[in-house]
């Protein structure tokens, strides 16, 4: 089971997107990160990728606790703020201004 980890490449940068940098205790295999990031075609898709394969072999196993982690990661990573624009009523000096508008 090959296992290199090196952050300032593709590959580690994936791995510590998923906290796999343990030499000892490897979660995924070289050819597993490659695969994720061949498959998915960017590093930060690539870590999506393998946090979906994590949350499927906790929910295999029953895991509920950890698959709810999983997916909140998952919700942060892809989460956008939401914005409200107003857009204020015309004025007087406005083009398109009647004396109608509130």
């Amino acid at each position: 089971m090959a296992f290199t980890y090196d952050p300032n490449t593709d590959r580690g940068a994936i791995r510590l997107g998923l906290a796999d940098t343990s030499v000892g205790h490897p979660v995924f295999t070289d050819e597993e990160i490659d695969y994720f990031l061949s498959s998915a075609g960017s590093v930060a898709d690539a870590i999506d990728m393998g946090l979906r394969t994590l949350k499927a072999a906790a929910a295999l196993r029953g895991e509920v606790e950890r698959v709810a982690a999983i997916d909140e990661v998952l919700a942060s990573r892809t989460a956008l703020p939401t914005l409200t624009v107003n857009m204020p009523a015309l004025l007087p000096m406005d083009g398109g201004w009647t004396q109608d508008d509130p």
